[in-house]
């Protein structure tokens, strides 16, 4: 308890006041609360309760933000301050409609002092992720080829989300580490001789070795597979730099590609995550 300083004969009493609690209002006159739940200590501010609640949005020990204003597409946020005062990244609630109760979660982050967005759920349950590594590449022109051990070059981008598809080298370098998953289609006009193909990596961690992990086509004699298309899908895991392209096997292989319109041979993929 402490007196006021300006009348001695009131005190202002503390009830379970306690090292690094907050202190809060109560229903009695020159009477406060240390609040056991909320505490900080300078560093971590920290709340917490005891709550059975197992349903989804129907209370429980938590955190509220509130926004009085009814203006529709307000928002709450919670930032994610560095040493300079400046937002890293940041969660947002958007108040789409405030009559209906309508709103999306979205997830921020800065690069080199640029803020974007790079992540939302709807308020349908959709998630995108514009930044997400994605590409869908072709070949210029009609009939194409390309030699025994060579890389099939596709140099025309219909997306490359991200530029992690060098349309010079015609191979996909992984921006992280993670599992992706990558589908082509060669549409081969060897007729009756060999046509094969294989995806290959460059191995960043090993002086980018190359190690083929498939291999797709055919070989025989006597095979009539004149204009036939090859699809193959697969699902990877990459390291960061790792390289990963479509190489020629056995012989020479031609191909028709249709040009970017309409293409009959494209190579495409994206980060599972």
């Amino acid at each position: 308890t402490w007196a006021t300083p300006t009348d001695t004969n009131t005190v202002t009493t503390i009830n379970n006041n306690a090292n690094n609690r907050v202190i809060t209002g109560s229903g009695t006159a020159n009477t406060l609360e240390g609040e056991a739940n909320l505490t900080y200590d300078g560093t971590y501010f920290a709340t917490k309760g005891s709550s059975s609640t197992t349903t989804a949005n129907a209370g429980g020990s938590g955190l509220e933000i509130h926004n009085t204003n009814n203006t529709n597409n307000n928002q709450n946020f919670l930032g994610f301050f560095d040493s300079t005062g400046t937002s890293s990244a940041a969660i947002i609630a958007q108040h789409e409609n405030h009559s209906s109760t309508t709103g999306n979660l979205q997830f921020g982050t800065r690069n080199a002092g640029t803020y974007a967005e790079r992540m939302r759920i709807s308020k349908d349950g959709i998630v995108t992720k514009p930044y997400q590594p994605s590409f869908f590449v072709t070949i210029n022109g009609g009939d194409n080829t390309t030699n025994d051990g060579g890389v099939i070059p596709f140099a025309n981008a219909k997306h490359n989300t991200g530029s992690h598809f060098d349309t010079s080298t015609y191979k996909f370098i992984a921006p992280v580490s993670g599992h992706y998953f990558f589908s082509t289609q060669i549409w081969a006009k060897n007729g009756t001789s060999n046509a094969r193909f294989r995806f290959a990596v460059d191995d960043a961690s090993n002086s980018y070795a190359t190690d083929y992990i498939t291999q797709n086509g055919f070989h025989g004699n006597s095979v009539n597979k004149e204009d036939f298309g090859y699809n193959t899908s697969i699902v990877y895991y990459l390291d960061v730099g790792d390289r990963i392209y479509l190489a020629v096997d056995n012989t020479n292989l031609t191909y028709y590609t249709a040009g970017a319109s309409d293409p009959h041979t494209y190579f495409c993929g994206y980060l599972i995550g």
